[in-house]
């Protein structure tokens, strides 16, 4: 498989899974938001009582998804160089077969 074929790859599944966590962080965001005003707009009915614990868990998970947050824009910028390097490994095989085309000849 040449290096273009591998680049597109690489990309493709990237942007999946680029979009998958998007999606996911927009979810969870929303659900963190829905819960936090349900919380602070109802009464402490005895089952609310009983989500308290779960709800009180909020901050743990906006660390989590601050985590995530960057490990997202780390595996972009590898994303990037992985990118890079295979655009640079395609032009070193181009200049390759150029110059055995040259030596042919």
């Amino acid at each position: 498989m040449d290096a273009e074929a591998i680049s597109q790859q690489a990309r493709a599944a990237l942007d999946v899974l680029l979009t998958q966590l998007q999606s996911l962080e927009s979810q969870q965001s929303h659900l963190l938001t829905t819960l936090t005003t349900t919380l602070h707009t109802t009464t402490r009915p005895p089952l609310l009582t009983a989500l308290t614990p779960t709800l009180t868990s909020i901050p743990h998970y906006e660390q989590k998804l601050a985590l995530l947050r960057t490990k997202m824009a780390q595996q972009g910028a590898e994303a990037q160089a992985l990118r890079a390097r295979a655009e640079e490994v395609k032009r070193r095989r181009k200049r390759k077969k150029k110059a055995r085309k040259v030596e042919m000849e």
